[in-house]
């Protein structure tokens, strides 16, 4: 089990430094539940509401989605290395 945990954590941070924004949305889908699991209930009820946004953005505002999808604007980098792209959030650290 500890091991499944890591992998989709894993996943998780290979989608961001990939800017695979449906990989994004995958492993959200995986860690979800495990918050729930471990009374991570802050991360977990956000998380969902963030996952809903993200689900339902080719409808709201398909502008963006075509960003997000095709050209993988959910993500910045400081390098030009491939692989290197790291969340916004992150990235303001």
């Amino acid at each position: 089990m500890a091991l499944e945990i890591e992998l989709d954590f894993l996943l998780f941070v290979r989608s961001i430094q990939s800017k695979n924004f449906k990989l994004y949305i995958l492993a959200i889908e995986k860690l979800l539940p495990r918050l729930f699991s471990f009374d991570h209930y802050h991360y977990a009820r956000w998380l969902s509401v963030h996952l809903y946004g993200m689900k339902t953005l080719h409808q709201s505002n398909p502008q963006v989605y075509e960003h997000f999808d095709h050209d993988g604007n959910f993500t910045i980098s400081r390098t030009p290395n491939p692989f290197s792209f790291m969340g916004i959030g992150q990235c303001h650290e």
